[in-house]
């Protein structure tokens, strides 16, 4: 029995802090990832590279190829092209490789939630020894406590001890659910191991759930910023029966907008907006990528006009959600006295930046220091962390 499934369901808070106490003592990485990865060094072994295409993984796959002893790369959507020499397999390539190259380890360069899974499932059933790709650009030295992508930052130990720190002391009124689930998000991102976030999601489709705090019902004024293709606002309006009283869709992105509009037509007091949510009026860099991924970003190809909330006080929403792609915490500030004196509901996404798991909550605590907090999890990856926050009676 691993230590991993020992420790995964009884206490994480204890586990998280004993890791965290361990690398504080010794500085040592190695010490916070679960024993199948304690010592896995890269250097000097051969190297599979798995779904090596990912984008947020050229840095490492480039250092790979130049410094370290790669035997294949595998990625099923390049299988039979050459790459730096190799000819790219697919999955089934995988088992040849291990047979060929005893000692084989698996970096899973993969970095959406169907790909990590994917390809750490092939990888561990065939008994190799598998490092995530923020573990593997730790050991090569490419990874940083001030890494510029949100996404890789989350694997950085200083940045998971900096959340711990500014969430522990019992400063925000989590139960004892939403201190585990916590705890099991941070030591996934110590170890990626999935066991540790599968033993607390809730499912998918929870998030936004329409229940308990974030109940939509005859009246409601539903803000649903990050709108997508309207699928959340359809969820709100079926909710309330349509006898909710408005909702008001934000979604910056043009060609996002198109489907939100088209999509939301038929909702009695249902409107779009083509505005994204911000601290204050203005125009912003925009990366438009007509997806889940559209997003504010100073090296976007375009630009969008923002809002602040508070420059709206027509609206007084009894339900404020956000899923805007990392710039929660900004549009939050822009809706402060809105929040504050509203006293609305929130179901605020808490994933994009590692940062965000504390420091949303404690901006929200300091508006309204006497509403529950809830935190949810509603993935078995990175994604989908979620705050709700209970409306005022």
């Amino acid at each position: 029995m691993t230590e991993l499934s020992t420790a995964v369901a009884p206490d994480p808070e204890r586990e998280l802090h004993r890791r965290a106490d361990a690398y504080r003592r010794t500085g040592d990485f190695g010490c916070i990832e679960e024993s199948e990865s304690r010592g896995v060094d890269p250097q000097g072994r051969p190297l599979v590279l798995l779904g090596f295409r990912s984008l947020i993984a050229d840095r490492f796959v480039r250092h790979a190829l130049q410094r370290l002893t790669v035997v294949g790369l595998i990625d099923n959507g390049a299988a039979g092209r050459v790459v730096d020499g190799h000819r790219v397999g697919g999955d089934a390539d995988l088992p040849d490789l291990a047979r060929r190259h005893p000692g084989l380890l698996a970096v899973v360069c993969a970095f959406g939630d169907v790909g990590f899974r994917h390809f750490r499932g092939l990888a561990t059933g065939l008994g190799l020894p598998v490092l995530s790709l923020p573990q593997a650009m730790l050991r090569a030295g490419l990874l940083a406590p001030d890494e510029p992508s949100d996404w890789l930052r989350q694997g950085h130990p200083d940045t998971i001890l900096r959340v711990l720190d500014t969430t522990a002391g019992g400063r925000l009124p989590f139960d004892d659910g939403s201190r585990a689930v916590l705890a099991s998000v941070l030591l996934f991102r110590m170890g990626w191991d999935p066991r540790w976030v599968e033993a607390v999601r809730t499912p998918a489709d929870r998030a936004f759930h329409t229940g308990g705090p974030c109940a939509v019902g005859e009246g409601a004024v539903v803000v649903d910023a990050g709108a997508f293709d309207g699928d959340t606002a359809r969820v709100f309006a079926a909710a309330s029966g349509n006898r909710h009283a408005a909702i008001h869709a934000f979604e910056p992105d043009p060609g996002n907008h198109v489907r939100l509009s088209a999509a939301i037509a038929g909702i009695p007091r249902a409107q779009a907006h083509r505005f994204g949510l911000w601290s204050e009026s203005g125009r912003l860099r925009f990366d438009a990528s007509g997806g889940h991924g559209s997003r504010i970003d100073a090296d976007g190809g375009g630009e969008v006009e923002v809002v602040a909330l508070d420059e709206w006080p027509e609206l007084r929403p009894t339900l404020i959600k956000m899923d805007i792609e990392g710039a929660e915490l900004p549009a939050l500030r822009g809706a402060a006295r809105t929040i504050a004196e509203g006293r609305p509901a929130l179901a605020i996404a808490v994933y994009h930046r590692i940062e965000d798991l504390a420091e949303i909550p404690a901006f929200l605590h300091g508006l309204r220091p006497d509403a529950p907090m809830t935190l949810a999890h509603h993935s078995g990856y990175l994604f989908d962390s979620m705050l709700y926050v209970q409306r005022a009676a």
